[in-house]
């Protein structure tokens, strides 16, 4: 069964695509492919690579090394004593060259804090 190559997190889509071709260095090499990685505003369609917040940035960027890259996986794990949320398989959202099987850490531009959006004056008092 074919396994879904996009994640969305953090109020962002994010896949990566392979394009056929690309350098090839003599006759008897073989071109892998480019491989391109995005980040995707779900609201308004706008990029967010290169930017802080998740708006007016580019939507994709080129990884290293080409080739078919894996699909995007979101996980939480221990580093140094702080559990931290990651994305493996993912475009650095700073806009720098990276591996696509690097880490990267993942934060929300929205508050994980919950709070009452309504109350009753019968109830709270």
């Amino acid at each position: 069964m074919p396994r879904d190559r996009r994640l969305i997190v953090a109020g962002m889509v994010t896949f990566s695509t392979l394009r056929p071709g690309g350098p090839g260095t003599d006759i008897c090499s073989r071109p892998i492919g480019v491989a391109s990685g995005y980040w995707v505003n779900l609201y308004n369609a706008s990029g967010g690579i290169g930017v802080e917040t998740p708006c007016d940035g580019r939507r994709s960027t080129v990884l290293a090394g080409g080739g078919l890259p894996p699909a995007p996986v979101l996980a939480t794990v221990p580093v140094d004593g702080k559990v931290t949320t990651v994305c493996i398989g993912c475009v650095p959202r700073d806009g720098s060259t990276g591996t696509p099987i690097s880490p990267k850490e993942i934060r929300p531009a929205i508050s994980h804090k919950r709070s009452r959006a309504f109350w009753s004056s019968d109830i709270d008092r």
